[in-house]
């Protein structure tokens, strides 16, 4: 996760609001930097989580169950 995407999605956020960086100190930013990268790193990781279970269900248990390996 880069900075610049994480920019990019606080000044979505930023601008769902009616507001822009322009109009947040630099403590207020940089707290607000830490926050998405949590839920972003959470996200990345569910998600990573979430096919890794798909992958071994679908291609690694199901054949091994079937007989097949």
């Amino acid at each position: 996760m880069s900075n610049k995407n994480i920019d990019e999605a606080l000044d979505s956020v930023l601008k769902e609001i009616g507001s822009s960086m322009k109009l947040v100190t630099k403590a207020e930013a940089s707290a607000m930097r830490k926050v998405i990268r949590k839920v972003m790193s959470s996200s990345y990781i569910a998600g990573s989580n979430s096919c890794d279970k798909i992958i071994r269900e679908h291609y690694i248990l199901v054949p091994r169950q079937a007989g097949r390996q």
